[in-house]
């Protein structure tokens, strides 16, 4: 579990009312995010280069080492998303996949 440590924060530090408060004063549409392709190149730089990938993505070690010359392509999706309002349902999904360690697939310890 330490991985999701990494990852993940702790939903019992959040307060919610605070949180609603802000987003309700500042009311800033989708299309008023700015970001630079540098944003990307930092947020690719944080990832675990050893951290499994499922089948048909990009590995993240690759994302690490080339975050340099994706920051600006992937910049330039994601600003155009914004501008728009709107974002493909394709850049919002994400697959969770187990990855068996050993033995049965089909036992929890696995």
């Amino acid at each position: 579990q330490p991985q999701y440590v990494q990852v993940f924060s702790d939903p019992t530090q959040i307060n919610v009312e605070e949180a609603l408060e802000d987003i309700e004063e500042k009311e800033i549409g989708i299309s008023e995010i700015e970001f630079s392709p540098s944003c990307i190149e930092e947020a690719l730089s944080v990832l675990d280069p050893y951290a499994a990938a499922p089948e048909g993505d990009v590995p993240a070690k690759i994302l690490c080492e080339c975050r340099g010359q994706l920051s600006y392509p992937l910049w330039k999706l994601w600003d155009e998303s914004f501008k728009k309002g709107f974002i493909p349902d394709r850049l919002k999904k994400q697959q969770i996949a187990p990855i068996v360690k050993k033995g049965d697939k089909s036992l929890a310890e696995n």
